[in-house]
């Protein structure tokens, strides 16, 4: 990584954030351990998550006053993690991404009450932030983008206007230049669900959010480190590219993992099991990640 690239990332014009804070002891792990090296420089919380411990949450808290580290929330809507959840609302990200299932289900007639119901679960998790971190969230995004898709969207840019969230510098991950950005011929880019995203966050835009941060790191999942090291290098290009054109800030998405066996013994027999189906991925990640000089 190179002077550009470092100074892009203490400024916070370039964030390169860890998604799914919380949701296994290998993922809180390589958070830290690349926050502490300086890879990284963000992490996006679930707060529902089954491995979001208190050791964990107090690690990440002292990389964030140390400025190492910001954290946001992580909106979720399509995995069940807690009891706490509301179960009407958690859909499957391949129905949401459906037009059809969205036309029948989330038909105009149920629209109001269903932007009412999904107003109230962000508010719950985004209160839950503050009572696990004693702080608000620096950011907000979605799980699997669900953030940017039809009424969730709409009740987000309805809970930010009204706590003013703008006053508080809390930024949104954006997805308005979703297909520019992560355009490559490169091994491991997914056009079609850049494709999806561009279409789905057409309605998201918003002058609401004074604070955005354009997306890169769309990927397939399916990918070699020495594919992962060229794609990364695209969108560090891409990011460093488009700050200079516009002064905005932009944020790559990584999903990194250490193995189990490099979590603290602690932590590994507390553990609560979750079936990852980006395991090998986030493997991959870590060790290109953690390489980076």
């Amino acid at each position: 990584m190179d002077t550009s690239f470092k100074q892009l990332l203490a400024s916070h014009n370039l964030e390169i954030c860890v998604s799914d804070f919380g949701l296994t002891p290998g993922i809180n792990q390589a958070t830290i351990n690349l926050a502490k090296e300086g890879k990284i420089n963000c992490a996006s919380v679930l707060v529902d998550a089954p491995n979001l411990t208190l050791d964990y949450i107090e690690e990440a808290l002292r990389l964030k006053h140390d400025h190492k580290l910001s954290l946001g929330l992580h909106l979720n809507f399509t995995e069940k993690l807690s009891s706490h959840q509301d179960e009407d609302l958690i859909t499957p990200i391949h129905k949401l991404l459906n037009p059809l299932y969205l036309h029948v289900v989330y038909s105009k007639g149920k629209s109001k009450a269903l932007i009412q119901k999904i107003y109230e679960e962000i508010e719950r998790q985004f209160y839950l932030f503050e009572d696990l971190f004693d702080c608000w969230p620096d950011f907000i995004d979605g799980h699997q983008h669900v953030h940017m898709l039809p009424l969730f969207a709409q009740a987000l840019r309805q809970f930010y206007a009204e706590h003013r969230l703008d006053q508080n510098k809390i930024w949104i991950r954006s997805l308005n230049r979703v297909h520019k950005l992560n355009k490559t011929k490169l091994a491991g880019a997914s056009k079609i669900q850049n494709l999806i995203l561009r279409l789905a966050t057409k309605k998201a835009r918003s002058s609401v959010y004074s604070l955005r941060k354009e997306l890169l790191g769309v990927y397939n999942y399916d990918v070699t480190p020495e594919q992962f090291k060229s794609l990364l290098e695209f969108w560090l290009k891409n990011a460093k590219i488009y700050n200079q054109k516009t002064g905005r800030g932009a944020v790559i998405m990584v999903h990194p993992s250490v193995p189990l066996t490099q979590v603290p013994l602690d932590d590994q027999k507390q553990a609560v099991p979750y079936q990852d189906s980006k395991e090998k991925a986030r493997l991959i990640e870590y060790q290109v990640l953690s390489s980076l000089s």
